[in-house]
């Protein structure tokens, strides 16, 4: 009866010498938390290329992809919905893996330049944050309207609020 010792041995260092850090130590899809304010609103997740990949209500856990193919990290828009009208909007964008960095530290050229091929290949060097907050814009919108700054020149203000109007004297 043979050994299998040296075979194994093989299969285990041709996995090291053939993957990247982040493709060993990391992943590709990521499960995201979305959360909105306020909570239990409708959400659609559209992928960049304008597919969209998910529909629920909030809050949610979804997996998302973090790569969108070779070299290139996928992004996602999120929409709060309100009887079918957005209401509010926020961008997830994947952000390069630091594990994808650990390639560099390695000793071996060879080695590197593996790590650095391997990684884009399988998407692992990307990665996306673990939660996302959408804000119902329009709720917000309003409350901005009601204390917002307004630039104007004296003439065009009515007598009637020039009364409220307080000069700022320069320091000196």
């Amino acid at each position: 009866m043979k050994s299998t010792l040296p075979l194994q041995i093989c299969a285990v260092l041709s996995t090291v010498i053939l993957s990247g850090c982040a493709t060993l130590l990391s992943k590709s899809d990521y499960p995201v938390i979305v959360r909105s304010e306020p909570s239990e609103m409708n959400v659609v997740i559209t992928r960049s290329d304008g597919q969209i990949v998910h529909k629920a209500t909030t809050p949610l856990t979804v997996t998302l992809s973090a790569s969108q193919g070779f070299i290139l990290g996928e992004s996602y828009l999120i929409e709060l919905l309100r009887d079918g009208e957005v209401v509010g909007r926020t961008k997830l964008n994947s952000t390069i893996d630091w594990w994808f960095f650990a390639n560099l530290a390695q000793f071996s050229g060879i080695r590197i330049g593996l790590g650095l091929l391997i990684d884009p290949l399988t998407g692992s060097m990307w990665a996306l944050k673990k939660e996302v907050l959408v804000t119902d814009e329009s709720q917000s919108n309003t409350e901005i309207k009601e204390s917002s700054l307004k630039i104007a020149t004296l003439d065009s203000i009515p007598d009637e609020d020039r009364k409220h109007l307080v000069k700022i004297e320069p320091e000196g």
